[in-house]
């Protein structure tokens, strides 16, 4: 006997209720939307999960976005809300039932993340209406885009080398750091190319271990 599937909140069944119908059925189609939102399937649940999240001491500011933006998502994902910043959860068709569930969830989002900025952040994103926009024109403003950043976070990657006197596992946590402030300003590179730059920063004598 196969032990019952876990339950997850984007797991839910759909709701067989009339109250329920319309909502399931304005989601039915995988092509017009392809998630199935808690906060459509249980209207409400939303404000009782917030209470539950923990307060955040952290408020974003143009030196600390990654460390924010790292802690925002692992906040955010405890409820699982995150998917509103990435845009996964697009905005349901005008006069839909549904488009109330998701500006509730929406703006509980937008709600989280004004509460965790800081006072001359807020002017440039508490405008937007979207958790979607404000987590990407934050990243804008903070993550550093520009192409001086990318080059060098790239010139470091190229010149940290690593000393037989040196521990592997900080050589490699400080390569991995580099690699994560290229995601953090949208400029992540493919699992190959960081392989590569890995090798790169490894002495002569550590190519058996890369070959092998």
């Amino acid at each position: 006997e196969k032990p019952a599937p876990r339950t997850t909140f984007l797991s839910q069944p759909r709701p067989t209720t009339a109250f329920h119908a319309p909502l399931a059925a304005a989601f039915s189609t995988p092509a017009r939307h392809p998630r199935l939102h808690w906060s459509v399937v249980a209207p409400g649940a939303d404000l009782k999960l917030l209470k539950t999240l923990p307060r955040l001491d952290i408020k974003l500011s143009t030196e600390n976005y990654q460390a924010w933006a790292m802690v925002m998502q692992t906040h955010l994902e405890l409820i699982d809300l995150f998917v509103y910043c990435t845009g996964e959860v697009p905005s349901p068709p005008d006069n839909t039932s549904s488009l109330m569930h998701w500006k509730r969830a929406n703006n509980m989002v937008r709600s989280v993340l004004m509460s965790s900025i800081s006072d001359e952040m807020i002017p440039q994103v508490g405008h937007l209406t979207s958790a979607h926009d404000m987590w990407r024109e934050a990243r804008n403003i903070c993550a550093g885009r520009s192409l001086m950043d990318f080059t060098l976070t790239i010139y470091k990657l190229i010149h940290t080398t690593y000393t037989n006197e040196e521990d592997v596992a900080k050589h490699i946590a400080k390569m991995r750091e580099l690699l994560r402030n290229l995601v953090m300003i949208g400029r992540g590179l493919s699992d190959d190319l960081a392989a590569v730059f890995l090798r790169l920063s490894m002495p002569p004598d550590w190519n058996y271990v890369f070959s092998g």
